[in-house]
């Protein structure tokens, strides 16, 4: 018993609530319903609502209690379930209560133990999971409806979904630049349709987009949470990181490399001397990102005043910088940036006492970057052959940006950039780098070292990059003279093959042959190109930026020609099938997206309207049969799903169930549609 003052200063006695239902449990704690339990008993006593003087009522008073408020559930692969978490329900009033209604929203869902009446001062439990549907922040709500409130309880509820493929992370997918996405789970050949698949939204830049959006999920940004990403450099020197989910198109960060105040600008194409790129040059290859430490590498080019000051008859100086940026939140880190030079002992035609030294002007960091073994490799070419250059390939530490190697292409001779169309560094899973050397001098037949329009197997041992092996065409003469490098293309490493000859690589050039050799003996320089495994004439047009290869199969585009798909049988090419899809120049490089051997799709934008300032076209077609088209963007009505204005040698990025499209001016998103 316990006796209690009313509010008129009666005193008035009241009998204690069953210990059983309220002593404190085994720890002498009191559990949170127990206290809410007694607290509403008080609060009765005090309104005389419990006892029999003052003001007192004999009505019973309904209370219920949630908790907690709010469930969380981290990051889930869409479509696996998640651990479950429990949400209470505690009736803390003075009479039973009814459960009328239990809803629950989004990709969560739940069970319980509760009954249909909650008995005064007990509670039970719902069981929450979380199913995430698509990648990004999922929300939902559990909503609980009793007869103790007017409005339902709710519990909000928030979960990340994260796909199969944690990102893309460096061009073409892989360091082989296969040029495939086997872990797309979303996109099938059913519903990339333009009844059910398009344009879902834009994240405008500030420059043309010529580097392959790069993909990252899960990052935490901060102040702004957790974060699938999309990376985007473009030539007006800037890094974008954007929501890849356009959960808002304003970016997550933002970083620029110019600073025109002091002096610091993009490079004019006039000051190159081609119209290759243009208007402005700055970040052209595709970046590479570490997603250990969360560092993506970008090379950016310059110009710079050499005195900030002057306002006329300025002199000028260029440079190439490469930067190490923190992908949460595009803060250098590990000292960065470094200015990158070389010099190479040699004759070359630009030499000067021996010494060979590379020029930032002339050079264009083209070809994509190479993350490998914690080494960042980075190629060189020229602007629209626009003398004087050479093919350059520099290796730096990933860890301290310090220099580690050179290679010259041509060092006692001229040209023989490394562009590739764009086309990464390429590598097998034994370490070994593969570049294409395009046009320029050519004499390592005889003993030189000069390797122009030649396909070169590189390591890098004691501090010096050496050649281990090399083929050059034949007729490497003819191509020099007419322009018609080999070199346009990346090397595109196969996965092991049946039949004699397991590690191939295949590439092509402008002068519309396809070349499949043995890396393990690529051949030299042979009569009648003996040293190749197979080479494959009968493309109407040049090849550049090269193929792709999905299970079994190489698919190639040329310029004027159709898209072409290679059986693989025993290491050999057999008989292409041709899709009626045919474009002008730029051909597009193409990008597969399949889940493992089934559903897949090949991707390619045409871009042979960049010259006019005309849109890019997305085109999807069956990859196991390029013969039906699935898709284009020029496909639905009021110019739904077009694209920004083209540039060339796009390759798409296809990351949990979206497409990523580089243009100018904007980067184009397209999905399943809502």
């Amino acid at each position: 018993m316990m006796t209690y003052r009313g509010l008129e200063g009666g005193s008035h006695t009241c009998l204690q609530p069953p210990r059983d239902r309220l002593a404190p449990g085994g720890d002498g704690h009191w559990p949170f319903w127990a206290k809410a339990r007694l607290v509403a008993a008080l609060l009765a006593v005090v309104s005389g609502a419990a006892c029999g003087g003052g003001v007192a009522s004999s009505t019973a008073q309904p209370s219920v209690q949630v908790s907690p408020g709010s469930l969380t559930f981290g990051s889930q692969a869409v479509g696996t379930t998640s651990t479950a978490q429990s949400v209470t329900l505690a009736d803390t009033g003075t009479t039973a209560i009814n459960i009328t209604g239990v809803s629950i929203s989004g990709d969560f869902s739940q069970t319980t133990n509760c009954p249909t009446a909650l008995g005064s001062g007990s509670s039970c439990s719902f069981q929450v999971v979380f199913t995430p549907t698509a990648t990004g922040t999922r929300t939902g709500t559990l909503s609980i409806s009793t007869t103790a409130t007017s409005t339902a309880q709710t519990v909000s509820l928030t979960g990340t979904g994260i796909g199969p493929l944690a990102g893309v992370f460096t061009q073409r997918y892989d360091n082989s630049r296969s040029g495939a996405n086997t872990q797309e789970v979303f996109l099938t050949p059913s519903n990339v349709v333009v009844s059910q698949f398009g344009k879902l939204f834009s994240l405008p830049v500030d420059g043309q987009v010529y580097a392959q959006p790069l993909y990252m999920e899960n990052v935490s940004i901060p102040n702004l949470g957790v974060h699938n990403v999309v990376f985007v450099g473009t030539e007006h020197d800037s890094v974008y990181a954007f929501d890849a989910d356009g959960q808002s198109t304003t970016p997550l960060w933002h970083v620029s490399f110019v600073n025109p105040s002091a002096g610091v600008t993009t490079v004019p194409n006039q000051d190159v001397g081609s119209n290759d790129i243009n208007p402005e040059i700055g970040i052209t290859s595709t970046p590479v990102i570490d997603p250990t430490s969360g560092t993506i590498y970008v090379t950016a080019k310059t110009k710079e005043l050499q005195d900030p000051s002057c306002t006329s008859t300025c002199t000028y100086n260029y440079f190439h910088r490469l930067h190490a940026l923190d992908t949460t939140t595009g803060a250098e880190k590990l000292g960065g940036p470094v200015v990158i030079s070389a010099s190479v002992p040699g004759t070359g035609y630009d030499s000067v006492s021996g010494t060979v030294t590379f020029g930032a002007l002339r050079h264009l960091q083209r070809p994509s970057l190479l993350l490998l073994n914690g080494t960042v490799y980075i190629g060189f070419g020229s602007h629209g052959d626009v003398d004087p250059y050479h093919g350059w390939l520099m290796a730096y530490n990933a860890t301290t940006l310090q220099q580690s190697a050179v290679f010259n292409v041509t060092p006692d001779g001229e040209r023989g950039a490394i562009w590739q169309g764009g086309g990464g560094i390429s590598a097998d899973v034994g370490g070994t780098l593969y570049v294409v050397a395009a046009n320029g001098t050519f004499d390592a037949n005889t003993g030189g070292t000069d390797y122009s329009d030649s396909v070169l197997k590189l390591q890098v041992q004691s501090g010096k990059f050496q050649v281990l092996d090399y083929f050059t065409p034949a007729n490497q003469g003819v191509l020099e003279t007419a322009d018609l490098d080999l070199g346009s293309g990346p090397a595109l490493i196969l996965p092991d093959q049946p039949g004699p000859n397991p590690h191939l690589l295949a590439t092509a050039g402008k002068d519309a042959r396809l070349f499949i050799l043995n890396r393990d003996n690529l051949g030299h320089q042979q009569a009648g190109d003996a040293g190749a495994l197979q080479f494959i004439q009968g493309f109407s047009g040049q090849l550049f930026s090269g193929g792709t290869y999905w299970n079994g199969n190489l698919y190639f585009q040329a310029v004027d020609d159709f898209l072409k798909q290679f059986p693989l049988q025993n290491g050999t090419a057999q008989s292409p099938t041709l899709a009626a899809f045919r474009t002008g120049f730029p051909d597009p490089p193409p990008a597969v997206s399949a889940n493992g051997t089934s559903n897949a799709i090949l991707w390619l934008v045409q871009a042979d309207a960049y010259g006019t300032g005309g849109p890019a076209v997305l085109h999807a077609f069956d990859a196991t049969n390029i013969g039906n088209e699935l898709y284009n963007s020029g496909q639905a009505p009021n110019l739904r799903d077009q694209a920004g204005p083209a540039v060339k040698f796009v390759v798409p990025t296809v990351a949990n169930g979206k497409v990523y499209v580089g243009t100018a001016g904007e980067v184009d998103v397209y999905g399943l549609l809502p």
